[in-house]
């Protein structure tokens, strides 16, 4: 999504999030690579637990003149009164990106038309082109019913990798697993798995989605994407 707004034109950049694990992560990560792609971090705050009024954050945003905010929390209610109130403020950013539950039908089911352009990312789409995909959703449908839902593919990866790197140390002690999964490079329905000697995965390029009239499209990567990005807020 950075990658986006840089091609854009796009320079100032506004993190806001909650104060935990993930969301921290997310600004931090956020930050670094913003300032590797030569844009301006013009402000990252964390908010209070909880915080549904996000008025005064809102009022400090507008201050900052931002060309994209990136919003990461914890907590889906948070994400949408964020964007709600967003949608009603002053401020007027080109690209707003929600994570990590910006991807979630639930987001834009309470959001509707305010959740409209909202970027966000993920692990996976029932309509990507990766390796056993196809068949991994036809099977889930014809036992379950319904298309899976991400944890659903996120289980079924890992416990694929997990039978790989059994397969491989040929026991379950922890000190060869750990080993196997080391030295495992392969694809799954995320797409690619390798991780580093800290054990961060590496291989896998997560994807961009949009809300576009109702619908989670992925705009990126290019070779991944079923529709353009829309720039405007």
């Amino acid at each position: 999504m950075l990658s986006l707004a840089a091609d854009n034109g796009f320079r100032r950049v506004a993190i806001i999030h909650d104060d935990a694990i993930t969301a921290n992560a997310v600004a931090a990560g956020t930050g670094r690579l913003a300032d590797l792609m030569g844009l301006e971090t013009v402000f990252c705050s964390p908010y209070r637990k909880a915080t549904i009024d996000f008025t005064a954050v809102l009022d400090d945003v507008a201050g900052a003149e931002p060309d994209v905010i990136v919003i990461a929390s914890s907590h889906l209610a948070e994400l949408t009164a964020f964007t709600r109130q967003l949608r009603r403020s002053r401020v007027k950013p080109q690209i707003v990106a929600c994570y990590p539950y910006g991807l979630l039908p639930e987001f834009y089911r309470d959001l509707e038309a305010d959740g409209e352009d909202v970027f966000s990312a993920t692990f996976w789409d029932a309509g990507l082109a990766r390796p056993g995909n196809a068949d991994f959703v036809r099977e889930y449908v014809a036992e379950y019913g319904r298309v899976p839902t991400v944890p659903s593919a996120v289980g079924y990866a890992g416990f694929s990798l997990l039978h790989a790197a059994i397969g491989t140390a040929g026991t379950l002690e922890s000190e060869a697993l750990r080993s196997a999964f080391l030295s495992l490079k392969t694809q799954t329905i995320l797409g690619g798995f390798s991780l580093m000697s800290s054990g961060l995965q590496a291989g896998m390029e997560p994807a961009t989605i949009q809300w576009q009239d109702g619908k989670a499209a992925i705009v990126l990567p290019d070779s991944l994407s079923s529709s353009q990005p829309r720039i405007g807020w």
